[in-house]
């Protein structure tokens, strides 16, 4: 049980990492202004996000697929907000 419970949680670590990962990669593609604190914050949480994959799969036993589908799952929540935060001005 308190397996599960660890994987539950890292899994939301995971999904935070992931979805960072995503969103500043967009505004780091989209925004000049904000490059270089994108690209830090993009880095930072993509090592914190393989990080976070590393104990899944290999200290808790994870199913890749798992870890796959929180980080696709963090991504489109990433793309969705980014379209919002961002929407061109009509």
């Amino acid at each position: 049980m308190k397996r599960k419970k660890a994987q539950k949680e890292i899994l939301g670590k995971l999904h935070i990492y992931a979805y960072n990962v995503a969103y500043y990669r967009r505004v780091y593609v989209w925004s000049h202004f904000a490059e270089t604190w994108a690209r830090d914050q993009w880095s930072t949480s993509s090592g914190q996000a393989d990080a976070v994959k590393e104990i899944l799969l290999h200290v808790l036993g994870t199913e890749p697929e798992i870890i796959e589908e929180t980080e696709k799952e963090a991504q489109e929540e990433a793309y969705k907000d980014f379209a919002e935060d961002y929407a061109p001005l009509d």
